[in-house]
């Protein structure tokens, strides 16, 4: 690795980013340098604008390397190589949840006393990213005056208490018991839970990703409370547009619905 990023690279661990942001920003500003035939150091406006230019980006992508050159050119010398440069809206994205049906299936396959289970739960009723699931341990399970809580380790190591059902502490027990303290899964990574729940998937016969588990809980959470701010919080998502997606989840429901309402039909033709 280039000596300029190396020491970006221990900032950023030592400012508490998460593995994966820091890969995403070293890798996005090496292609940036790597095409324009520069040094990191000597990346400029000119070498951003003729990149994106030259390439049919999408629009997630194009957010996303101008967000991690202006950290760069920021951490690099307090100048914002991006300023001026057009960033596209983010477009919404509407969750894709697993069905209830799809969930009892998956809940009939997983297997007792294997960490599947546990890493199913975790997805599916406390809305837990495969790389949250991966780091739970003894100490995050809290018992509260409302009921039982688990703190969760988010992205760039953002701590939350959401409050979970007792199917979750039931899951986590057994684990809980036989490490005693620390990490339930100390060898678990975020590729090893999305593998587990992928195979999972393939022996229930349902196709889904570890992402949709946590959509599934979004979903159920907002259609319960009908508050998208609540849901926001047990979420944990910095925006509430981002929150929004799960009421236009149920809109698309509810448009299925009123054409099923008793006497719709007699409106019509």
């Amino acid at each position: 690795m280039d000596t300029h990023l190396h020491s970006w690279s221990k900032a950023m661990i030592a400012e508490g980013y998460s593995p994966r942001t820091v890969t995403a920003r070293l890798t996005a500003v090496g292609i940036f340098a790597r095409a324009a035939g520069v040094g990191p150091e000597a990346l400029e406006r000119v070498h951003v604008l003729e990149y994106m230019a030259s390439r049919p980006l999408a629009v997630r992508t194009r957010r996303a390397y101008l967000s991690h050159l202006k950290a760069y050119t920021l951490w690099r010398d307090g100048v914002d190589v991006t300023a001026g440069i057009r960033r596209p809206p983010t477009p919404r994205a509407v969750p894709r949840p697993v069905s209830e049906g799809q969930l009892r299936r998956l809940m009939v396959a997983a297997r007792p006393g294997h960490r599947e289970r546990a890493f199913l739960v975790l997805g599916a009723y406390a809305g837990t990213r495969a790389h949250e699931t991966a780091k739970v341990a003894v100490e995050d399970l809290e018992q509260t005056d409302g009921g039982w809580a688990l703190r969760i380790i988010g992205k760039g190591g953002r701590e939350g208490l959401v409050p979970v059902p007792y199917l979750v502490v039931e899951a986590l027990a057994p684990w809980c018991a036989r490490v005693g303290r620390g990490r339930l899964w100390p060898t678990a990574t975020t590729d090893g839970v999305r593998m587990d729940l992928t195979r999972l998937g393939e022996r229930a016969g349902v196709r889904f990703t570890s992402h949709q588990l946590r959509h599934r809980y979004g979903t159920a959470f907002y259609a319960a409370s009908r508050d998208l701010l609540l849901t926001q919080q047990v979420m944990r998502h910095e925006s509430p547009s981002t929150t929004a997606g799960y009421a236009l989840v149920l809109a698309d429901q509810a448009a299925a619905v009123v054409t099923r309402l008793p006497g719709a039909e007699r409106l019509s033709g």
